[in-house]
């Protein structure tokens, strides 16, 4: 029987260790959300330094923006090791499946984002999902002549962006509401 390396175990000890802790933590309150942004996806004109760059910028005014809140933002070494324990890759669960990755991480909220060039301007849009209902929950949208200006733009942004998040409402049990009526414009 051969041993595992040294490195190999420590990382496998130290995945189950976090993992545990994060599942077996007390939340100190039902208002406490946990906010996973996932890395950015591109559309091959901005660098991936750039787009792993703006994601951790997220994350940072993510948390400056709901610290207050006592929610907490789930690092890209916290996914990774998530991840890797239930045999999942991050770059294989962008996309299609934020959600899905949301929920196998632990998150309550999951926020992605993309990154474009469009025409001469750069935009990164933003996308927040509650993980229990797949709903969207919030979106936001950052334009600047480069990538710099997004940089600029984005703690304000996500200022905005962590604001709005509207809790899913329970149509089920809640009576229609009446259109509103049109007043004639002319007569």
């Amino acid at each position: 029987m051969t041993k595992r390396p040294l490195s190999t175990r420590l990382r496998q000890y130290t995945s189950k260790m976090v993992l545990g802790l994060l599942l077996c933590a007390p939340l100190t309150s039902s208002a406490v959300e946990r906010v996973a942004v996932l890395e950015f996806q591109g559309d091959g004109t901005i660098g991936e330094s750039e787009l792993v760059t703006l994601a951790d910028k997220v994350r940072s005014e993510t948390l400056n923006a709901t610290q207050s809140r006592g929610w907490s933002v789930m690092t890209r070494e916290n996914m990774l090791v998530l991840l890797e324990t239930n045999s999942a890759d991050l770059d294989a669960c962008l996309g299609e499946c934020e959600v899905e990755t949301g929920r196998l991480i632990g998150a309550d909220l999951v926020v992605s984002g993309r990154a474009i060039l469009f025409g001469t301007q750069y935009t990164l849009m933003l996308r927040m999902y509650d993980t229990a209902s797949g709903e969207l929950v919030s979106t936001a949208e950052v334009t600047a002549a480069d990538l710099d200006g997004l940089w600029t733009e984005l703690p304000t942004a996500c200022e905005r962006f962590m604001g709005s998040p509207v809790p899913p409402q329970d149509t089920e049990h809640q009576p229609a509401q009446p259109a509103p009526e049109r007043e004639e414009a002319e007569r």
